[in-house]
């Protein structure tokens, strides 16, 4: 299990980081001062800068004694599962789960499905429930129809490959810890693939995020307690991570998921992956959500083609 790490432990890896760059900088920019009042100044810097996050880690450490101190020991999970036209992967997802200890129910939030989908998955043992379209939506109801003691939100495209439920609760014995994610692997191989579940532990230790194909879990009481899965558009698991920070510790759970990576072998691995960046730094610098829907629905269909989308480039400007 791989732990999100603590203001403090990020407070002493930062001061060795602004210690080590101010030292080496300054002595070789400030040649009229000795190296011993350049190391003297970042000493200084270094000082100050540890005791402001020491402040931080006060406030939050406080903060969050306060969320978790009553929060009970789980002892089974609810997996949530959005679904929409499903059919060849449903019934192979849900059967599996059915089969896992540790979990009570395993719920099959349909957005509209034409094919198949709902009859397999009731077949395979899920309950079914109606939702409107759109991955944020069909996970805040099901979130909401949840009686497990840990909801865990997994694509219906996702399997667990090493490890399961039990671990995920393990890990939660520790009240200090609100919900993570798991390690992922994509099922095809590619080159780009190389290095993923390497990128998951990075995500999680540096931004102590995951995103939504990892398979995310999260306490009942506390995603209650925070108003329920955030109702996006898009970027749904960016919102809810923000929500946790703010109530305790994630981490990764030792569980490994195997995914589809079908969206990225349609669109192109390359494309896909510079559309889902340039998204993200939208989103970090406050683009409303529905413009971010807009512009990511737009970027895998209107340029899915590089020629289609040159010919209608160029129809819009003879029109201008």
């Amino acid at each position: 299990m791989l732990k999100a790490l603590s203001a403090k432990e990020w407070c002493l890896i930062w001061s060795g980081v602004v210690a080590a760059i101010a030292i080496r900088v300054l002595s070789r920019l400030v040649q009229a001062v000795p190296i011993g009042g350049a190391e003297t100044f970042s000493l200084l810097a270094v000082i100050a800068f540890s005791l402001f996050q020491l402040k931080r880690v006060v406030e939050r450490g406080r903060s969050w004694a306060r969320f978790t101190r009553d929060l009970k020991e789980p002892h089974n999970i609810t997996v949530v599962i959005p679904a929409l036209n499903e059919e060849g992967r449903i019934e192979q997802t849900v059967g599996a789960l059915v089969a896992k200890s540790g979990i009570k129910e395993v719920l099959v939030v349909d957005g509209g499905s034409v094919d198949q989908t709902v009859t397999k998955a009731k077949g395979a043992g899920a309950r079914l429930i109606v939702s409107k379209k759109g991955r944020g939506a069909q996970m805040r109801k099901g979130a909401e129809e949840a009686v497990g003691d840990v909801v865990v939100f997994m694509h219906a495209d996702t399997t667990f490959l090493k490890g399961g439920a039990d671990e995920i609760l393990e890990m939660l014995k520790d009240k200090a810890f609100v919900g993570g994610a798991c390690w992922k692997r994509f099922a095809e191989k590619h080159w780009a693939f190389l290095g993923g579940e390497y990128r998951c532990g990075q995500r999680m230790l540096l931004s102590a995020f995951a995103f939504g194909d990892q398979t995310i879990f999260v306490r009942r009481d506390v995603l209650e307690r925070g108003g329920g899965f955030p109702d996006a558009p898009l970027m749904e698991e960016f919102e809810l991570f923000k929500r946790l920070r703010a109530c305790g510790r994630v981490g990764l759970a030792d569980v490994v998921v195997e995914t589809s990576a079908r969206k990225f072998l349609e669109f192109g691995i390359i494309r896909s992956y510079l559309l889902m960046g340039g998204v993200r730094c939208l989103y970090r610098i406050g683009t409303p959500l529905r413009e971010l829907e807009s512009i990511y629905r737009q970027g895998f269909s209107y340029f899915h083609s590089p020629r289609r989308a040159v010919r209608r480039l160029l129809g819009r400007q003879r029109n201008e």
